[in-house]
């Protein structure tokens, strides 16, 4: 019967796989969690909650922190936070995390979760012609390890996730005041400049490593239309150990 469901699968176009051996981005944040027991996670460019929400699925009760620079999307977040009536999660102020205090001019799209720091390349235009930028704001710039810090207890084990459309080594330059208690990290990079002037993902893997990380697991992204190259996905990293530094 198993085998005939999995034929059946084929046939449709998925795959059934056990969620300890998947690689898909929700089986991949399950397995980080139930391997390492964070008691705090950091969720930045949190959109409108959806990773938030997949960490709560698993633990209601989790402490969560979201991070989400776009006003908009910072307000529909407040909102589902709310709604969601779990007692912690805590949405910060509206801001984006950097590398340094300030004020920057976040470039706004039609698809909330494309909005960035950073102009789109070429080949991001070319991977999806329908996500323009259609704004621009102002928002406020903080670092990680200064804007977190309210949230977070002398013995917390920190579970850092990282979705910034090409600021993910700003942010990690940010955090360095946190790192010692950081045991996971997820981040979203890029194979090929999405976002003009990114550090790309070989040089972000080798910065996470150089810090104490070893790579947990990759979940695959969005492919060149033409070549079907990757362009960009998902990497899990953990501390060899699953303690803090």
């Amino acid at each position: 019967m198993a085998k005939l469901k999995q034929r059946l699968a084929w046939w449709l176009g998925f795959d059934l796989l056990r969620i300890r051996k998947s690689n898909s981005f929700p089986a991949l944040r399950l397995q980080l969690l139930r391997a390492i027991e964070p008691t705090l996670v950091l969720d930045v460019g949190a959109n409108v909650g959806q990773f938030a929400r997949g960490v709560l699925a698993y633990d209601r009760n989790r402490r969560v922190v979201s991070f989400e620079p776009v006003h908009a999307s910072h307000d529909r977040l407040v909102r589902v936070a709310q709604q969601s009536r779990c007692p912690n999660w805590y949405v910060a102020p509206s801001m984006a995390i950097g590398r340094a205090e300030g004020s920057a001019m976040m470039n706004v799209a039609n698809y909330s979760g494309c909005s960035s720091l950073r102009p789109m390349s070429g080949t991001q235009t070319a991977f999806a012609p329908d996500i323009v930028y259609t704004g621009a704001e102002t928002v406020d710039v903080r670092r990680l390890d200064e804007a977190a810090r309210e949230y977070v207890r002398n013995d917390d084990r920190i579970y850092l996730k990282i979705d910034t459309q090409g600021y993910e080594m700003d942010v990690l330059e940010g955090a360095t005041g946190l790192m010692d208690r950081i045991v996971a990290i997820t981040l979203e990079c890029s194979f090929e400049e999405m976002y003009v002037g990114e550090t790309l993902a070989l040089e972000l893997m080798d910065h996470v490593l150089s810090l104490g990380f070893r790579v947990f697991g990759f979940c695959n992204g969005g492919r060149d239309p033409r070549s079907k190259a990757l362009l960009y996905g998902d990497i899990f990293f953990v501390r060899p150990d699953g303690q803090a530094a």
